[in-house]
């Protein structure tokens, strides 16, 4: 049977309540020991942190720092990478030249030539820088002849040493005792030669050679003093223009190699120059005849030829001789006797 509701009711109030005071002591133990459990985890945590943060503090930041200072490009500054660089202190007195370590010794021979100037280049250096005619003539061909033809060119153009832009050794007429230079001088828009010889061991210059190209001889001869002269000139010689018989020329154009002024010379019917020009023209075609086209076309062929000017207000020239197949030295004694100029 069902007991009456005014029978049960305290104890089932009191069952609830020792149900709730239960709960009461179980929540309270679970919230000091959750709270114990995370009291010690985080001390465990710092403790951990603060080990591993003591030992990047120690160790990891110079190792990083030295590391990137390392990875840096050098800038040649060391103040701006170790911040315990110091400049060295400032000398108190500045170093003198004496303080210096003295040079070694060297005594070289004074008359030795420079390494790249030994031999003909030796011998061409000094006959440009001499300066006067006197201490030039030391390095020509036949000194005591030529002397005079000097001087009177040096009392006439002036003195002193000889200007030069550029030497060109030509090596297809190197041989073991002749050297040809082409020289390009400040007053001379193209290149002209001078021919150096060897003798008894000693290279000696061409000076008629180098006088007619430096000085420009035959436009002196061609334009200059009025009056019947004649003379000896180195040239590029031929066939003028328009000429009907160009292995047998009448007229002749002749030119110095380093001038684009030319000058015609004639040369008389039967008359002996135009017989041997004739026969050297023959002698080239036949030997080389792309050659001798080549040059008929260009400047001509290189002689050394005599001619002869007229009284004429509007002189004229003509061929008298031929001296030479091409411009090699040629002894004083080929030109005219009477003077060493080419000019008489």
């Amino acid at each position: 049977p069902t007991p009456p509701p005014h029978a049960s009711q305290p104890n089932q109030n009191w069952q609830e309540d020792n149900r709730f005071d239960s709960r009461k002591q179980k929540s309270g133990c679970g919230a000091f020991f959750r709270t114990l459990l995370l009291c010690s985890f985080l001390s465990l945590l710092f403790f951990v942190g603060g080990y591993f943060f003591g030992q990047i503090e120690k160790f990891s930041w110079p190792i990083l720092k030295q590391t990137l200072l390392k990875s840096e490009p050098e800038t040649g500054n060391n103040e701006a990478k170790d911040d315990n660089f110091s400049p060295p202190p400032p000398s108190e007195e500045p170093l003198k030249l004496t303080e210096l370590p003295p040079l070694p010794p060297s005594t070289p021979d004074p008359n030795t030539p420079p390494l790249e100037f030994t031999g003909a280049m030796a011998s061409l250096h000094a006959f440009l820088g001499a300066p006067t005619c006197s201490a030039r003539s030391a390095y020509v061909l036949h000194p005591d002849t030529i002397l005079p033809e000097m001087e009177a060119t040096a009392e006439k153009y002036g003195d002193g040493p000889i200007e030069v832009e550029t030497i060109y050794l030509e090596p297809e007429t190197k041989t073991e005792d002749l050297n040809v230079y082409w020289l390009k001088t400040p007053d001379h828009p193209k290149e002209f030669s001078v021919v150096f010889i060897r003798e008894n061991n000693v290279w000696l210059a061409d000076w008629s050679g180098f006088a007619d190209f430096y000085y420009n001889r035959l436009a002196s001869f061609s334009t200059g003093k009025p009056g019947p002269r004649r003379g000896f000139f180195r040239v590029r010689l031929k066939a003028a223009p328009g000429e009907t018989s160009p292995l047998s020329p009448s007229h002749c154009e002749i030119r110095a190699p380093h001038s684009d002024t030319s000058f015609q010379v004639k040369s008389a019917p039967g008359s002996l120059a135009r017989k041997r020009l004739a026969e050297i023209f023959q002698a080239y075609l036949q030997k080389e005849p792309t050659n001798f086209n080549q040059a008929m076309a260009a400047d001509g062929i290189p002689l050394i030829i005599e001619i002869s000017r007229n009284g004429a207000s509007n002189p004229s020239l003509q061929l008298e001789s031929i001296v030479a197949t091409n411009w090699a030295p040629q002894p004083p004694q080929k030109f005219s006797k009477e003077s060493p100029s080419s000019f008489y």
